[in-house]
């Protein structure tokens, strides 16, 4: 018995042996996670495609194709298809098409419009700017807050020269009130293409018009980009 005794406790001696190695090999593979840095990203895309809302008496844009090529020399520009005069304002651009590929993991930081104008300034004195500029989800309607009779504070001339130059004007500015999300919540599948279906409706709106001392001017754009910051 003596003899059965001593063997029955070698062997509870290495089953505990054993399983304090297999404890010991668990615990020591099991490393604490450490949470990965979010990193900053900065993505800038030029419209796909343009097309306008017609509303009342604005004046219309031809050539909107032209927003979607910033490669010419001189610019081909979109332009109005008459001058404006005195109180009145374009139609807004729709620019969308921009086919961002976001994360969907990612949260998005900021978001800014930019574009290259050249304001016409016919008869009267004065200048012409942005009377209107928000984005949209849908492609059809403005989306969370928007910016009227805008100038870029941020550039020496804020409203648009009067010859082509390389300011690009960003919207929004340092000078603005609205947020850089434009008062509104983002996320990654507003910003991209729709899975299902490719919709790429995401875009922004711009219009032009001018002080009433301008009896007659003209707006042009050369391109219209977006700007998307995030993190991921």
């Amino acid at each position: 018995m003596r003899t059965k005794d001593m063997l029955l406790a070698a062997s509870r001696r290495r089953f505990m042996a054993n399983v304090g190695a297999i404890g010991a090999g668990l615990w020591l593979g099991s490393k604490p996670r450490i949470a990965k840095a979010a990193t900053s990203y900065s993505v800038t895309k030029i419209a796909g495609a343009a097309t306008q809302n017609s509303s009342g008496d604005d004046v219309d844009w031809v050539d909107l194709i032209n927003v979607t090529d910033e490669g010419d020399t001189p610019p081909n520009a979109a332009g109005l298809e008459e001058d404006l005069r005195r109180g009145e304002g374009s139609n807004d651009i729709i620019a969308t098409g921009f086919d961002f590929d976001i994360p969907t993991t990612a949260t998005i930081d900021a978001i800014f419009v930019k574009f290259r104008p050249r304001g016409i300034y016919i008869s009267g004195s004065g200048a012409v700017y942005a009377n209107w500029i928000q984005l949209t989800k849908d492609g059809i309607s403005g989306t969370g807050g928007h910016l009227a009779d805008w100038t870029d504070c941020d550039l020496l001339d804020g409203a648009w020269p009067a010859v082509w130059n390389s300011d690009v004007h960003t919207a929004p500015d340092s000078c603005d009130t609205i947020d850089a999300l434009w008062d509104t919540t983002w996320n990654p599948a507003e910003i991209n293409p729709d899975v299902a279906t490719g919709d790429d409706d995401f875009g922004a709106l711009l219009a032009c018009t001018g002080p009433y001392s301008l009896k007659r001017f003209r707006g042009e754009v050369d391109w219209i980009k977006i700007q998307v910051d995030y993190t991921d």
